[in-house]
């Protein structure tokens, strides 16, 4: 089965590193916003150089309702369009705090020019408008991550594609209860219609508000991936048969679960917590269509600490196959320290709390030679731009990306106190980092990304 990312694939980042300092006159090349009446120039360009974009996509990029047209990026050779890149601006969900990011969500440049030495030019500078732009973190999918590594990338989450059987799956369910058994309950499963665009905004949200990775989506946001039809299916859960809208033009029933499919692949899955049956039936309702359409399976994208995940392993318990990896992976670069650290004082503070450490301590975080102390008081953390704390670690830009993203900490070598003997002080850093930085399940959903085929 194909896979569901696609993205905007360059030759460049797959350029082998004997290019990747290729002599040329980069002075010849200027890098410069796009304005807001510059679409005929990226429709343009962009039908021209990638074939496999529909006009549909290319006008969604430009139309994200997220973005500004500066966040389009113009590469120009004297006055001719020689490439286009283009960020996506958004709020991530970082347990009790919300994150700025950008996102890549591509480049594309002809083919004369396309070279090794301007794609790290060109990262550099998306680097630096994404950080100029108020993003504390960047984010890029891709399927050549050698390119971003060598820049200072790191890679933050793998997708976790898992495979059941048709039968199987519905053998699981009925032993459940659900298949041949009428719910209590019975819920009305539909495709999706416009009404129902601010609850799924409201259900979403409830979902992934507290997880580590998913993109804040409003209802906003919900009418454009809607538009953009990056999925083929969007399949909704309600309670009770009313299926109108009410005199506000919103859903009159209340909206339980959903899921979206890609090419037979569920990409994402949402429901209720609360209960357990909306999430049973929609999984009922995407075997009985696999069997109806004879597909002897059904893949879902079920990220290791994502609702899907979560679904599976309770509904097959130990039963549950392994997943695999997709093809891509996201790569992430810590842009403004402080500014993660500041956006991420909530959830430093609720996992202090959460620790039952005693205030007073004081964790020092030294990231490329600029220092920042993490105060641990009564009932916060406060984050201070000094030198002055207990103990101290000193981070690499890769480390610290590693640390504040998905709790990897650093070996013992950066380890350091403030007059304390060795082990006490390298015992000490590893119980604060313990506390403040632990491991987590960060993970991205494929939907935000999927490209429109029409």
């Amino acid at each position: 089965m194909m896979d569901q990312t696609e993205h905007w694939a360059t030759a460049s980042i797959e350029a082998p590193e004997s290019q990747l300092h290729t002599s040329m006159d980069r002075s010849s090349f200027s890098i410069v916003p796009a304005q807001a009446t510059d679409f005929p120039a990226f429709y343009h360009f962009l039908s021209s150089t990638r074939s496999d974009w529909r006009p549909g996509e290319i006008a969604a990029c430009w139309n994200d309702t997220e973005n500004r047209p500066s966040d389009t990026l113009f590469i120009r050779r004297d006055r001719e369009l020689v490439g286009v890149v283009q960020l996506v601006r958004r709020q991530m969900y970082y347990g009790k705090a919300t994150i700025p990011v950008a996102a890549l969500r591509g480049w594309a440049l002809m083919p004369k020019v396309d070279s090794g030495g301007l794609s790290r030019l060109l990262l550099s500078r998306v680097e630096q408008n994404m950080r100029m732009g108020g993003a504390a973190l960047g984010l890029v999918w891709t399927r050549s991550p050698k390119f971003f590594l060598q820049a200072g990338w790191v890679e933050c989450f793998r997708r976790n594609i898992v495979a059941l059987p048709t039968d199987f799956g519905l053998l699981s369910l009925c032993q459940r209860g659900i298949w041949g058994k009428r719910p209590r309950a019975h819920l009305h499963i539909r495709p999706c219609r416009r009404w129902d665009v601010t609850a799924l905004s409201k259900l979403y949200q409830n979902c992934v508000v507290g997880q580590y990775g998913p993109f804040l989506r409003s209802a906003k946001y919900w009418t454009w991936l809607l538009d953009r039809r990056g999925f083929d299916e969007l399949i909704v859960a309600l309670e009770g048969q009313q299926d109108a809208p009410d005199d506000g033009g919103e859903t009159s029933s209340k909206l339980l679960g959903y899921y979206a499919t890609r090419s037979g692949r569920i990409v994402e899955m949402m429901a209720c917590t609360h209960r357990s049956q909306p999430a049973c039936e929609l999984l009922l309702f995407a075997f009985r269509d696999a069997k109806e359409h004879n597909r002897q399976q059904v893949e879902l994208e079920a990220p290791w600490g994502s609702q899907c995940c979560s679904f599976l392993q309770k509904l097959l318990g130990e039963k549950m196959p392994a997943g695999h990896p997709g093809d891509s992976s996201v790569m992430a670069k810590l842009l403004d320290p402080a500014s993660f650290l500041t956006s991420m004082l909530p959830e430093l503070s609720f996992r202090f709390l959460q620790s039952g450490r005693a205030p007073g301590a004081s964790l020092g975080l030294r990231i490329e030679g600029h220092p920042f102390t993490c105060r641990l008081e009564e009932s916060q953390v406060r984050i201070l731009r000094n030198s002055r704390a207990d103990c101290w670690v000193n981070l690499s830009q890769h480390q610290a990306t590693r640390l504040f993203l998905i709790g990897q900490r650093p070996s013992d070598d950066g380890l350091k106190s403030r007059e304390k003997p060795e082990d006490v002080g390298a015992g000490l850093v590893r119980e604060l980092l313990q506390d403040l930085f632990p491991p987590i399940g960060f993970w991205r959903s494929v939907l935000d990304d999927l490209k429109s085929r029409e």
